[in-house]
C-alpha cells in the first residue's frame, strides 16, 4: 500500500519513471501490482527553499519524497523501500545518489481506508495508547545496568494528565511500584531470538520473557523502589532503575498481600547478573532543580555522608539541626 509523493521543480516526471518506480516497489514488497501509488508534485520557483533547486544549476539536488506505508512492514522492508525509491529517482532525474531526501511515515491499523474497508489486519490486536503521568528526574543519564542502590529520583506528575492530589497518601507506604517506558530504546529494531542474559556466553539462552531486559516488545519497565518523601506533585524515591527524563506510565503502592503467596524460585544465573544491580557505586546527587530550603542543604548533607533525601521532614530537621550545631 505505499503512497509515494515526489516534490520537485520540474513540471512533469521523467517519462515512465512513476510506472517503473511502482513496479519495483511492488516487487520488493511482494504485493499486487496495483497496490502502490506515486504522485509527482511540481513546485513553482519561489515556492520552496531547497539548496540545489535553482534553474541555472539545473536542479542538481534530488527530489523531496514522502512515503506512507503500513506499519506491518518489517524494518528490513522499510529500509529497502527507502533505498529503492532514492536510487530510482536519482537515476531517472540524473541527480547525485545522495541527494534525494526521503521521509517515511508508517500508517497504523484504523488509519487507512482501501477498497471500501478500513484497514485492520486479520488477527491483529488494536494498538493500546498510553499517556505518561509524569517523568523521572535524577542524575543518571546513561543507559547502564548496575549500581542503582543509592540512586535518588524525583517523579514529577504531569498535572495536565492526572489531578494534583494523585500522590496523596502514598508517603504512608514504604515502597512503590513504578511502571515506565524505555523511551531511549523504543522504536528500534528488536531481536527477540533466544539469547544469554547480558550476552554472557556461559549462561543459558532464554526467551525475552525470561529476562528483564529493556529491549522488549512494548519497551515497558517495572521497578519496585523505596518511598522517601512526597511533596505535592513530586514523589522522591530511592532505587528506581530509570534514567533522567524517563516517562512514567503508572505508580502503585507496594502492598505485602500482593507478594507471592508461595516461596519463590529462580535460576542460579540470576544472582550472577544481579550481583551489582543494586550496589552503591557513588553517593547519588539529588536532582539539581530542587530549590526549596531543605533541597539547598542537600549537597552539604551528602558531603558529610548523611542520608539524603530524608525520609520525612522530621528526619530532615534533625539532620539540619546537627549541621547547625
Amino acid at each position: 500500500m505505499p503512497v509515494i509523493d515526489i516534490f520537485h521543480p520540474c513540471g512533469t516526471a521523467p517519462l515512465g519513471a512513476l510506472d517503473m518506480l511502482c513496479g519495483e516497489v511492488t516487487g520488493l514488497l511482494d504485493i499486487p501490482a496495483d497496490h502502490a501509488f506515486a504522485f509527482w508534485h511540481p513546485i513553482a520557483e519561489g515556492n520552496y527553499h531547497r539548496p540545489g533547486w535553482t534553474p541555472h544549476a539545473g536542479y542538481d539536488a534530488g527530489p523531496v519524497v514522502r512515503i506512507r506505508c503500513k506499519s506491518t512492514y518489517s524494518d528490513a522492508q522499510v529500509d529497502g523501500l527507502i533505498r529503492l525509491v532514492s536510487d530510482i529517482l536519482s537515476t531517472t532525474l540524473g541527480c547525485p545518489k545522495d541527494s534525494p531526501f526521503v521521509l517515511l511515515d508508517r500508517v497504523l491499523p484504523g488509519q487507512l481506508m482501501a477498497r471500501g474497508d478500513v484497514w485492520a489486519p486479520e488477527g491483529a490486536a488494536a494498538p493500546v495508547v498510553v499517556t505518561p503521568v509524569g517523568y523521572v528526574r535524577n542524575d543518571r543519564d546513561a543507559v547502564v545496568d548496575d549500581f542503582w542502590g543509592d540512586v535518588v529520583s524525583e517523579i514529577e506528575l504531569d498535572t495536565a494528565v492526572v489531578p494534583s492530589h494523585s500522590l496523596e497518601g502514598l508517603e504512608r507506604f514504604s515502597h512503590a511500584e513504578v511502571v515506565f517506558y524505555f523511551d531511549r530504546v523504543a522504536g528500534k529494531s528488536l531481536n527477540l531470538d533466544l539469547r544469554a542474559p547480558r550476552g554472557l556466553d556461559h549462561l543459558p539462552r532464554v526467551g525475552v520473557f525470561s529476562q528483564r531486559v529493556k529491549d522488549r516488545p512494548n519497551w515497558l519497565g517495572v521497578s519496585r523502589c523505596e518511598v522517601l518523601e512526597r511533596n505535592s506533585t513530586t514523589l522522591t524515591v530511592r532505587g528506581l532503575d530509570a534514567i533522567n527524563g524517563t516517562p512514567v506510565l503508572d505508580i502503585k503502592p507496594w502492598m505485602t498481600d500482593f507478594a507471592p503467596r508461595q516461596s519463590t524460585e529462580e535460576p542460579t544465573w540470576v544472582s550472577e547478573i544481579m550481583s551489582d544491580y543494586y550496589s552503591v557505586e557513588h553517593q547519588s546527587t539529588p536532582f539539581a532543580r530542587r530549590t526549596e530550603p531543605l533541597g539547598l542543604w542537600a549537597g552539604v548533607v551528602a558531603s558529610l555522608g548523611l542520608r539524603w533525601p530524608a525520609s520525612s521532614k522530621e528526619e530532615a530537621e534533625i539532620i539540619l539541626r546537627g549541621i547547625q550545631m
